[in-house]
């Protein structure tokens, strides 16, 4: 798993600091999210409705995931995670 954007950062901050109990942090890096530049899924990105639903509705906010990551999405199998990853690199 990479970083890939600030936006993406971000959101994996906001994420480990929800997972460790500390939601004001979480907040705070979340909000930054919202701010961060963002280029929505174009409407035949692989899997696009299930990014969408588990909040990475931007290119942004998937550059740098790794297959297992991505597998971890509920409604991405292995087939659509590699897709993702194959239109990344586009």
């Amino acid at each position: 798993m990479g970083i890939g954007t600030l936006r993406r950062y971000r959101r994996l901050k906001a994420e480990a600091k929800r997972k460790q109990g500390e939601p004001g942090l979480a907040s705070a890096f979340e909000a930054k999210v919202k701010e961060a530049p963002c280029t929505p899924l174009p409407e035949d990105f692989p899997g696009r409705d299930a990014l969408v639903t588990a909040g990475r509705g931007c290119l942004e906010d998937l550059k740098g995931a790794s297959l297992e990551e991505l597998t971890k999405i509920k409604g991405i199998g292995k087939k659509t995670a590699e897709k993702i990853l194959a239109a990344l690199e586009e």
